[in-house]
């Protein structure tokens, strides 16, 4: 079903990264500058039939594997959509075991102090004994939705530097899943469209912003879903992923959402969003949570970041 389209021979790398990926000219320079300065030293792709000369560009990267399926990831195969038999059968068959970071295009890491690459965060996890690490997922955002066409070539960082203080959720060691907290910027504009239409949501949740991107692959733990694994991880240290939800390709996202149902719930969210989008971009996302962004320090003090021990 799966096939690499290039370097076949390549060792397995201490640090691999793996992705899910289609139509993503927009982060994929970014994406790779960034986690290039972060020690990932292969990156491999999963590519669902890009059309925007997205797999073109990674073929041309030295250090870039890009691995072609028989089926869009939408599709089902049996009961399973083809997008989460690619989430297990990819790193198991195709990179191997060992250290993986599996993220999303939209999703940029920032680590603890403690660690300048993810190779001194997988070193320190092995003299733990640990096989794995946690995620805060921190929703960066634009003052207002209005603002989201920023210039391409701008770090998503810059363009869009403010997030909401943490934490967002309780996760305590031993735990397989944490207990979720009603935060972030999306649980905000949750609260503004309920407040327009309170037939919206038939049953409200708090928003997953919890993930284990990191782990050590081989050792028994599987990925349960895009937010939770199958053994309780290591919950002492966490990182942030900064997720770029927001962000100039937004509405072509919406609309190949909506027709595929690729996403959670045969994308809901986005259809909600593609009806308010309109009526959301004037509004102010700035509040009494919001902090804005000039390096993890910032997020160190908004309780989102943290090493071998939590700061509450």
């Amino acid at each position: 079903m799966f096939r690499k389209l290039n370097n076949l021979d390549l060792k397995r790398p201490d640090c691999a990264l793996f992705c899910r990926i289609r139509n993503e000219d927009y982060f994929i320079p970014h994406f790779l500058s960034h986690y290039r300065r972060l020690g990932i030293e292969h990156f491999y792709f999963a590519d669902d039939k890009s059309t925007d000369g997205t797999r073109e560009f990674l073929l041309a990267q030295p250090d870039c594997t890009v691995i072609d399926s028989e089926l869009r990831f939408h599709e089902t195969v049996g009961k399973m959509k083809v997008k989460d038999i690619v989430r297990l059968r990819v790193p198991a068959e195709l990179i191997g075991d060992g250290w993986t970071l599996i993220v999303d295009t939209d999703e940029f890491a920032v680590l603890p102090e403690e660690y300048a690459t993810f190779g001194d965060l997988a070193r320190d996890l092995d003299r733990r004994g640990e096989i794995s690490c946690i995620a805060s997922m921190v929703d960066f955002y634009p003052r207002t939705l209005g603002e989201r066409f920023a210039s391409r070539d701008t770090n998503p960082f810059e363009a869009f530097p403010f997030f909401d203080i943490g934490p967002y959720f309780i996760w305590k060691q031993g735990q397989l899943r944490p207990m979720l907290l009603h935060a972030g910027v999306r649980h905000r504009i949750n609260e503004w469209i309920f407040a327009h239409n309170r037939e919206i949501w038939s049953v409200y949740r708090p928003t997953m912003l919890n993930k284990v991107p990191f782990f050590r692959w081989g050792r028994g733990m599987l990925p349960v879903g895009p937010h939770h694994v199958s053994i309780p991880p290591y919950t002492e240290t966490q990182i942030v992923l900064g997720h770029f939800k927001f962000y100039p390709d937004l509405d072509a996202k919406i609309a190949e959402g909506v027709e595929s149902e690729f996403y959670h719930g045969s994308s809901y969210y986005y259809r909600v969003l593609q009806l308010y989008l309109p009526h959301l971009k004037d509004v102010s996302l700035l509040s009494l949570v919001t902090r804005r962004y000039k390096g993890p320090e910032d997020l160190k003090r908004a309780r989102l970041l943290f090493a071998n021990g939590r700061p509450f």
